[in-house]
């Protein structure tokens, strides 16, 4: 489903059937959400639940310090893309 609808029952099924353990992979940032707001809103449901979140083509994730700081600045540059 697009990116540009807020309302995405199968992105929200996800997120709430998610597991301490699992990963979460997306090919690039900018196909998940069209904001910065959107993205750090996603990744920290998934942080909170103790998932990784990995994307493929930007190739970070959010389980180290430097990868979040890059996690960070992607999510920005996609905003505008």
């Amino acid at each position: 489903m697009s990116r540009a609808k807020d309302d995405r029952p199968e992105l929200l099924l996800t997120i709430k059937k998610a597991q301490k353990g699992n990963k979460f992979v997306v090919y690039k940032l900018d196909r998940l959400a069209r904001s910065t707001r959107q993205l750090i809103e996603i990744a920290e449901l998934f942080r909170d639940k103790d998932v990784k979140f990995v994307s493929i083509q930007d190739n970070l994730d959010t389980v180290t310090a430097a990868s979040k700081a890059m996690f960070g600045m992607l999510s920005v540059l996609a905003e505008f893309k």
